[in-house]
């Protein structure tokens, strides 16, 4: 098991709303494949930031870091509610 944090701010499109809520968790779940290994997800909304930590069953750090940024990728480009966040640090 492997954890990986990911820091999302807003990018050059103001997001619909500058605090991430507790149960947007949800999208990212909806964004992970079986092949990423999540295993749990945590998220820490703050005013324009928001920190993901990702609990992934990987073999090593460099393949659930991976996985952290397909699932976070993926939320974020498919999800109207996630418009205007991206990633900042993985």
């Amino acid at each position: 098991m492997h954890i990986v944090t990911v820091t999302l701010t807003p990018c050059g499109t103001p997001p619909p709303s500058t605090v991430l809520a507790p149960c947007d968790v949800d999208l990212f779940w909806v964004s992970a494949l079986p092949g990423d290994g999540l295993e749990h997800l945590h998220l820490h909304p703050g005013t324009a930031r928001a920190h993901l930590t990702f609990f992934i069953r990987a073999p090593d750090a460099t393949v659930a870091t991976t996985a952290a940024r397909d699932i976070t990728r993926r939320a974020t480009e498919t999800s109207p509610a996630l418009r205007g966040w991206q990633p900042v640090r993985l």
